[in-house]
């Protein structure tokens, strides 16, 4: 039988005995479509067990925001329930957070659990407020190349903000070994037009082994000196879609 034709109840039942990411989050997607989820998930999340209140997070992260739901994920974080989902969770909900709200998130920025300091990042993504550019900032220099991955990617590209600890963080993830941590420092670097880091650019296309988002950063510079190095790559035996990205990144320089 099609899930699409199980009762919510029957949901439930196959997500707290769940096997793997893939159905679980399927599952998911399919119970919050079912009329009165969100009050069965307030009630769990309030009187259930510790993995029924994990699992209602899990549904109302990606309904529509409500102060109600902010209220509960955070009556949840000081209690100590369900810490990882309730960040998430806050992650798809962070546009109105208060300042204590933000330090709360904060908190658990040096938790022992490397997934909880992820979603730390996560729940921060794109809150316009010091504390938690600091949080990210702080994040940035984890061990944990997802953690700083993410991290970085919340002061370069998830904010407007331009001040010295921003451009400090970045340059110190400039030669990350984590490509994608240091790509991330780069476009940030770019968006904010440091033009010291057009060498940093260089060294990787001399490289000949850089993502997409080493176009990005290019295309924001928009600086032809970068055109040589381009077009030296035009012959490289590559995925279609990375030389698409590479010709359009050399058109925009020409434009």
């Amino acid at each position: 039988m099609s899930r699409t034709n199980w009762t919510a109840e029957q949901l439930f039942t196959r997500l707290l005995h769940n096997k793997s990411d893939k159905t679980y989050w399927e599952n998911i997607r399919e119970l919050r479509k079912r009329d009165g989820i969100t009050a069965t998930c307030y009630t769990l999340a309030a009187s259930g067990s510790d993995q029924e209140k994990e699992l209602a997070v899990d549904v109302l992260a990606h309904l529509p925001y409500s102060e109600q739901k902010i209220t509960l994920y955070f009556e949840l974080l000081q209690k100590g329930f369900a810490i990882r989902s309730v960040l998430y969770a806050i992650g798809h909900n962070n546009e109105q957070l208060n300042t204590a709200q933000i330090n709360t998130i904060a908190a658990f920025k040096d938790h022992a659990d490397k997934e909880i300091r992820e979603a730390v990042a996560y729940a921060l993504l794109g809150v316009d407020h010091m504390e938690a550019i600091h949080t990210l900032i702080a994040l940035s220099m984890d061990k944990v190349s997802a953690i700083r991955s993410w991290a970085v990617f919340g002061i370069a590209s998830r904010t407007e903000r331009n001040n010295p600890d921003i451009i400090t963080a970045l340059w110190n993830r400039i030669n990350d070994k984590h490509e994608e941590t240091r790509f991330e420092a780069i476009v940030g670097l770019a968006v904010r037009k440091d033009d010291r880091v057009k060498d940093i650019i260089k060294r990787e296309l001399l490289t000949g082994d850089f993502g997409s988002l080493l176009f990005e950063a290019i295309t924001e510079l928009g600086d032809n000196e970068f055109l040589p190095l381009l077009e030296a790559h035009l012959d490289d035996d590559a995925d279609a879609g990375w030389l698409h990205e590479l010709r359009e990144c050399i058109d925009s320089l020409k434009g």
